[in-house]
C-alpha cells in the first residue's frame, strides 16, 4: 500500500462497500481496519463515501483542493522513488 492510498483512505472517508464494518460505531477504528486490510493484501480501492460526497456537494473549491493535494502527494512520491532508483542504478 502506498502512502497516497493510506492518505486517501484516511481523508476521503470510510469505504465500506460490502457492509463489513456496519456493526462498528467508531469511525477511527473502521478506518484503521480498512488501512490494515489494504496493507495485508485485501485491496480496497479508496473512494469518497456518501457522507463526504454530501458534505462537499456544491463546494467545488474543497473538492478541487482535496484532489490537488492527493495528486501532489502522488507526484512527490513518484519523484522520490525515481530519485532513489537513479541512485541505486548509478
Amino acid at each position: 500500500m502506498t502512502f497516497t492510498e493510506a492518505y486517501s483512505i484516511a481523508h476521503m472517508g470510510i469505504n465500506d462497500k460490502n457492509g463489513e464494518y456496519k456493526n462498528i460505531d467508531n469511525k477511527f477504528l473502521k478506518m484503521m481496519l480498512i488501512v490494515y486490510k489494504s496493507t495485508s493484501g485485501d485491496k480496497n480501492t479508496p473512494t469518497v463515501d456518501t457522507a463526504m460526497t454530501d458534505r462537499l456537494e456544491g463546494n467545488t473549491a474543497a473538492l478541487a483542493m482535496t484532489q490537488s493535494v492527493l495528486m501532489g502527494i502522488w507526484i512527490a512520491q513518484q519523484a522520490v522513488f525515481g530519485f532513489i532508483g537513479m541512485l541505486f542504478v548509478g
